[in-house]
């Protein structure tokens, strides 16, 4: 389960070299969260969470401490919170365009 972790979710908040450490020894500080909320796209449509990007981005330094709780949180029962694992997943079809 902790390389799943590391694969799946650890990725996004982290830098994107593989990390080789075990999964104990991942550290996600205030500076790391905020670097991920400040890149946040604030013009993209919300979530499955339906919380929208702007949102998020706009509160990120009240949501610093709160993440990083969840995050170390995770780390040390090496388990995602059940709402995390969800996704909408939604297939769109492209038809060609008419020759002329």
């Amino acid at each position: 389960m902790s390389s799943q972790l590391k694969e799946n979710f650890f990725y996004a908040a982290t830098t994107c070299r593989p990390c080789h450490s075990p999964i104990e020894q991942l550290i996600f500080s205030e500076q790391t969260i905020l670097d991920r909320l400040d890149k946040l796209k604030i013009t993209k449509s919300l979530g499955p969470d339906g919380i929208h990007p702007c949102i998020l981005y706009e509160l990120r330094y009240e949501l610093l401490e709160p993440l990083k709780i969840v995050f170390h949180t995770s780390i040390k029962l090496e388990k995602l919170p059940e709402d995390w694992k969800i996704g909408h997943i939604t297939v769109q079809q492209y038809t060609k365009g008419k020759e002329k």
